[in-house]
């Protein structure tokens, strides 16, 4: 894919300090694939001050592009001591974003690369592949993803969902391993909620029942792959990827309702979409931009299976490991029905900065050595095998009755 020579192209990364650990690496990577443009290039950094050292790394990496390529950093951003997810530090990232997308704006951006600080892309062919998806004609796609696994190892971002439940259920509850004791108390909540007679309204107690039976609900086990549900219960529209599309893989795009902005391309009509005014923190903001916006006017979002980008994160003891995509090949012995097919493998990260040392702890497990122990029922996945993917994405609405 040739770019025109009127577009210009701003890359977006926003991180405070804690979230910069994959950061020199992903810049490495940045480089290869964008160093071939001819056109003018901004790349944008959001965070605190510790980003002088990465805004360097980049005009070090660029050195010979001139002033086609420029580097922009953006301080000030602190990072908040509440938990991930929560309001204060969604937040926070929608501030960063909105200050990230306003200077790619005022720079003119034609395009606008979106990635989180910790989503390495695969190839150096991952922009290329995504800017082709926008040059479908009559601009079907206007944001293209690079799928990459979600935090902690679990499921790929890619799937299906709707305003009302931003990311679908890749199972429902006639489709699980439902035990005796949580059924009986997944009757006596429903119970309680169809004693409630208007205009009363649900306790506070009866709420959190409602979520914490949910949460249980979405641990248990499927009763069959997706396959035979489908054939079982009538094809529907799944959350995740590898539910909402099982077996695709290399040289697939598909649609898909929802994306994070880990590795996101944007036309420069989505990218003018991307307004966070109304946003409080609930949710996460790149769920809200896509439902609140993209959707309302009518932006479709295009998945480059064909190109996914790794997820670098951090377990509970402080070591990291990388979500790596893989495909199964020609040379896997006993698996050529599955050629092209996507697998997680779980990694150790190294980020090959200069004197990096062996940590032999750091082995690549998202289970911390600790909490490797049979009657905790936590399972230490082998390699190549994707482990349940998180849920932290999810739709977040409460729940009332669970039937």
């Amino acid at each position: 894919m040739t770019m025109n020579p009127s577009d210009r192209l701003a890359v977006t990364v926003c991180a405070t300090e804690a979230y910069q650990y994959a950061m020199t690496a992903q810049a490495r990577t940045i480089h290869a694939n964008l160093r071939h443009l001819e056109i003018p290039i901004c790349i944008i950094l959001a965070g605190d001050d510790k980003l002088k050292g990465i805004e360097d790394l980049y005009k070090q990496l660029f050195e010979s592009a001139g002033d086609r390529v420029t580097i922009e950093r953006i301080p000030g951003f602190k990072a908040t001591a509440g938990r991930n997810y929560k309001n204060e530090a969604q937040l926070l990232i929608a501030q960063m974003r909105t200050a990230a997308f306003a200077r790619a704006r005022s720079f003119g951006a034609t395009h606008c690369w979106s990635l989180d600080s910790d989503v390495i892309p695969k190839t150096s062919n991952c922009f290329r592949t995504l800017s082709w998806i926008l040059e479908i004609p009559d601009r079907y796609y206007e944001v293209a993803i690079s799928p990459y696994p979600s935090q902690g190892g679990g499921d790929v971002l890619t799937g299906r969902g709707s305003p009302e439940s931003p990311i679908f259920e890749d199972y429902k509850q006639e489709e699980r391993k439902i035990p005796e004791d949580l059924a009986k108390r997944i009757a006596a909540h429903k119970a309680n909620c169809e004693a409630i007679k208007p205009p009363a309204q649900p306790s506070k107690a009866l709420l959190e029942e409602g979520g914490a039976i949910r949460e249980k609900i979405q641990e248990c086990e499927p009763i069959a792959g997706v396959f035979e549900l489908n054939a079982k219960f009538g094809w529907r529209r799944r959350g995740w990827l590898m539910s909402a599309y099982p077996g695709l893989g290399r040289g697939v795009i598909v649609p898909s309702d929802w994306c994070g902005f880990g590795s996101t391309l944007m036309s420069r009509r989505a990218l003018d979409e991307c307004d966070f005014c109304g946003y409080e923190g609930g949710g996460t903001e790149d769920l809200y931009i896509v439902w609140n916006h993209w959707h309302q006017v009518g932006i479709r979002i295009g998945s480059a299976l064909h190109e996914p980008s790794s997820h670098v994160s951090r377990r509970k003891d402080g070591k990291f490991f990388m979500s790596w995509i893989r495909f199964v090949t020609d040379a896997d012995e006993s698996k050529g029905e599955c050629v092209g097919h996507m697998r997680t493998l779980q990694r150790p990260f190294y980020a090959q900065d200069k004197g990096e040392k062996y940590d032999a702890d750091n082995d690549g497990n998202p289970i911390p050595p600790a909490d490797r122990v049979e009657n905790k029922n936590q399972v230490t996945p082998a390699a190549g095998v994707p482990i349940a993917k998180d849920s932290t994405k999810a739709d977040a609405a409460p729940a009332v009755a669970v039937t």
